[in-house]
């Protein structure tokens, strides 16, 4: 096929998954866990698969379907967007429980919490769900309640709904305590659209129990957000990344900046905070140079300890702190790298090879995660929609592979969801199937 240009469609339809590296440990090479059969396991080797309605609305502006997933907090219900679409499901029947109409546009984020009181008759869940501008620009946020039973309990015809972006997965959005959420205002970038000041990108404060109120908005910085997210133990702290070369602490009791982190030169893309919340990771690019992975104390803004690896170049995204602390788990290029903040010391323990083609631009990790509470399994997920998955406490390993067979994708969306007293994975794949996988404990 000639390579006059690639695009992902030709990627996809070309590429075959070679590595570099594969997981080790002290130089050991990982084992295939016992489920695996001492081999990857292809797309069809799953536990159950589910196939998504493939009805729903695009968006005018989109070029393929759009997807996205998520479990409720007590891992009973799951919560599949499929363009502007919502449906919940009973996570061990699929039986669908409820459908949600009302976005006009396609769904990029879904949140599913847990309601400690009850603001609306009956409501044991929310359900929040954004959607997008096609030029990137703030969407609209609609609140939906659900009972004990996963049915909808308010009013069908009218969701609570404003305007804006959440910028935080899995439950950073949400504060340690449970009662407030976070989401961006005004997102769009500054560069190359001069605005007044109250018009900047902003963070907003809501409350759980009554989202239609801004309890804070925490105003300041002066370029797109691109990253923010709630301290992972004090309910009144919120970090956050920004391409107007800072990073900042906030206190969204208050709404002051209590630090003003000049973190880069150039454009701050992402964070992390550590799990006992007194220091936070921000990665960013310079102007010039080498991207900056550094962290910071929280009640000090000084830096603790900045990555030093002799010819760092290229780009960092994403990251992970692990939740035991003692490892950040980073994307260089295409290799996985953990670095061991106790000894600053990094290991890479997984490279994707490159051929050198066209194809090496669309040839990346695509996602970084630890799935459990101890921060033994990483997953990596790469842009063939390949998942890795690594148990570095018994050194096994994973592999959920696109089979090579399979040349063309539905959607590029991709996603997974971990529930964990059941060591069972759910992953979202680029064929509009939702697979089962099992990742037993040993």
């Amino acid at each position: 096929m000639s390579e006059e240009y690639m695009d992902f469609d030709r990627f996809i339809h070309t590429f075959e998954l070679k590595l570099d590296r594969e997981f080790d440990h002290d130089d050991i090479a990982a084992s295939w866990a016992p489920s695996t059969k001492n081999a990857p396991l292809l797309w069809g080797e799953e536990l159950d698969v589910f196939e998504l309605n493939d009805n729903d609305p695009m968006s005018t502006m989109a070029e393929k379907p759009s997807a996205t997933l998520t479990v409720s907090p007590d891992s009973k219900f799951l919560a599949i967007a499929t363009n502007a679409v919502i449906r919940i499901y009973v996570v061990e029947s699929k039986l669908l429980m409820a459908e949600l109409h009302g976005h006009e546009e396609t769904i990029e984020a879904v949140h599913f919490w847990k309601l400690n009181h009850q603001n609306v008759q009956n409501a044991h869940y929310v359900v929040f769900s954004q959607d997008s501008e096609p030029v990137g620009a703030d969407g609209t946020i609609l609140t939906w309640y659900l009972d004990k039973d996963g049915e909808r309990v308010d009013d069908t015809e009218n969701p609570i709904n404003f305007e804006g972006r959440f910028l935080s997965g899995s439950l950073t959005a949400l504060s340690h305590d449970e009662i407030l959420f976070v989401h961006s205002d005004r997102s769009i970038t500054t560069q190359g659209w001069p605005r007044p000041t109250e018009w900047f990108p902003q963070l907003v404060v809501r409350s759980l129990l009554d989202p239609l109120t801004e309890v804070r908005r925490l105003k300041g910085h002066q370029d797109a957000i691109m990253w923010a997210s709630w301290s992972s133990t004090d309910p009144n702290i919120i970090a956050s990344a920004s391409w107007d070369e800072s990073c900042r602490i906030w206190n969204a009791a208050t709404g002051e900046c209590i630090h003003n982190i000049r973190h880069t030169s150039g454009q701050n893309w992402t964070g992390d905070f550590s799990p006992n919340g007194e220091q936070v990771v921000f990665a960013g690019r310079n102007r010039s140079g080498p991207p900056t992975i550094a962290i910071y104390s929280v009640a000090t803004g000084n830096r603790v300890l900045q990555l030093e690896m002799p010819g760092l170049r290229g780009w960092s995204a994403p990251l992970a702190w692990s939740r035991n602390g003692d490892v950040i788990a980073l994307v260089i290029k295409r290799a996985v790298i953990l670095w061991e903040v106790a000894i600053n010391k990094t290991t890479e323990v997984l490279e994707v090879h490159s051929d050198g083609s066209w194809r090496d631009s669309f040839c990346g990790i695509t996602s970084v995660k630890w799935l459990d509470r101890n921060g033994e399994k990483l997953l990596v997920r790469v842009s063939d929609h390949t998942i890795f998955i690594w148990d570095r406490k018994r050194n096994w390993k994973w592999r959920l592979q696109r089979p090579p067979t399979l040349q063309e994708m539905v959607t590029l969306s991709t996603a997974e969801a971990f529930i964990e007293e059941k060591n069972l994975l759910l992953s979202l794949d680029g064929d509009w199937r939702v697979r089962t996988w099992e990742l037993e404990s040993g």
